[in-house]
């Protein structure tokens, strides 16, 4: 009970955090291909990633490592931009998220069937207009055996 106490107010006061003002966004993201680093074991390398991101929230359905169906949430923790030129830009982000169908693995960062991680993230941005961009992005997922590379595809719209 204390774990989900303190993951409540961590997501209640993460708001709070941002301090540069932005315009809104929402974004689809889906995912290009995965690569597993132990390669020990016969994992899902397809994981049809479908996302959706709001400012700086994401929502994510998907098929997981272990070809079972998993959702996910989370929050932009932490946001750093490098300008590369007139329209591109590297983003590197801090995610804090949890998903869940993954209770057939002993996952130590869980609280029930909901799995917790930190999910660092490089993306090339190109901006093609005051409301369009687009960009590639690349996740990291730590797991018990090493982590995942999730490699994905993004359309977003600003206003």
């Amino acid at each position: 009970m204390n774990k989900v106490f303190w993951l409540l107010v961590i997501t209640i006061l993460m708001p709070s955090l941002s301090v540069a003002e932005k315009k809104n966004s929402v974004a689809l993201n889906t995912s290009l291909f995965t690569w597993h680093l132990y390669r020990g074991q016969d994992f899902n390398e397809d994981n049809e990633v479908l996302g959706l991101l709001y400012n700086d929230w994401f929502f994510t359905r998907y098929h997981n490592s272990h070809f079972g169906t998993s959702y996910g949430f989370g929050y932009k923790w932490k946001e750093w931009q490098k300008p590369l030129g007139d329209n591109l830009r590297l983003d590197t982000d801090l995610w804090f998220g949890t998903a869940n169908g993954y209770d057939d693995v002993g996952f130590q960062n869980r609280i029930g069937q909901w799995v917790i991680v930190l999910l660092p993230t490089v993306e090339l941005n190109w901006q093609i207009s005051d409301s369009w961009s687009a960009g590639l992005n690349q996740l990291y997922v730590p797991t018990d055996q090493g982590g995942v590379f999730v490699t994905g595809a993004l359309v977003y719209y600003h206003w």
